[in-house]
């Protein structure tokens, strides 16, 4: 049975917390940002089957990782300087949104975030729901 919807906000706070102070204060190249996320979504796979697997996991770890995002992007928002001074690669793209203003930086930042999140969560939710039916861990669904 999958825990409460409000069971998987610490993970995902907590998730969206690092990967903002990572992004932000140090920097994460283009090529190995998504690795980050990759370790991120094994990690995250290894918890959940070891929990009993999920019901929805490609919805469930969608919303979760979607909710991650806004924590990494409101760190990325709220630090901007510092993160384009740990983003050099993303020069060119960071300037136009300062330029823009404050709310494009955040639109930019967090809304990235959340979607960038959401289609991550879905394929982890894939690869989860593939494990699921290899390992026979998980919820086993209710037919009439």
């Amino acid at each position: 049975m999958d825990p409460p919807a409000v069971a998987g906000l610490p993970l995902a706070v907590t998730t969206g917390v690092a990967m903002g102070v990572l992004t932000t204060f140090y920097g994460l190249e283009g090529d190995v940002e998504p690795l980050v996320w990759t370790g991120v979504s094994v990690a995250w796979i290894l918890l959940f089957l070891s929990r009993g697997g999920l019901r929805h996991p490609v919805t469930a770890l969608a919303k979760r990782m979607a909710f991650t995002g806004v924590f990494t992007g409101l760190i990325q928002w709220f630090n901007y300087d510092t993160y384009r001074a740990s983003n050099p690669w993303y020069e060119a793209e960071a300037a136009g949104y300062a330029e823009a203003g404050s709310h494009w930086v955040a639109l930019a930042q967090i809304g990235g975030g959340v979607g960038i999140g959401a289609v991550w969560g879905a394929l982890t939710g894939l690869a989860l729901l593939g494990a699921q039916r290899v390992t026979g861990i998980g919820p086993k669904s209710k037919k009439a």
